[in-house]
């Protein structure tokens, strides 16, 4: 009996692990981003329309999720934090932004959840 308890003990946590490693990778992938708890509440926020945008990480590759109702909250961004739009070199969702001379890559994808704005190398 001691015996069964002990293996039920570690099947639990043997699935637990693989449970918290597939959220970690699903994350990765879809966010960029392993800072599990952060995505959860950003997308909460920004479902519920309390937040028109959450950074959840906001180092050289920045990654933010966005309310998809707003088309306009993805050019307040960039006005709020001294980005510029250049149309001209814009393709399709890849928008090219410049601050300080320096020119970036912003891909602007969503769905009816979140809009999620990526910033690339």
């Amino acid at each position: 009996m001691k015996s069964r308890k002990k293996l039920t003990g570690v099947l639990a946590a043997l699935l637990c692990v693989c449970l918290i490693t597939a959220a970690l990778f699903v994350s990765y992938v879809k966010f960029n981003s392993i800072n599990l708890p952060k995505i959860v509440y950003a997308v909460a926020a920004v479902s519920s329309g309390s937040e028109d945008y959450v950074v959840i990480r906001g180092n050289y590759k920045k990654v933010i999720i966005a309310d998809p109702n707003d088309p306009d909250a993805f050019y307040k961004y960039l006005e709020a934090n001294g980005y510029k739009e250049l149309e001209e070199e814009r393709m399709g969702s890849m928008h090219t932004v410049e601050k300080d001379d320096v020119k970036e890559l912003v891909h602007v994808h969503g769905n009816a959840y979140y809009r999620l704005w990526l910033w690339q190398d």
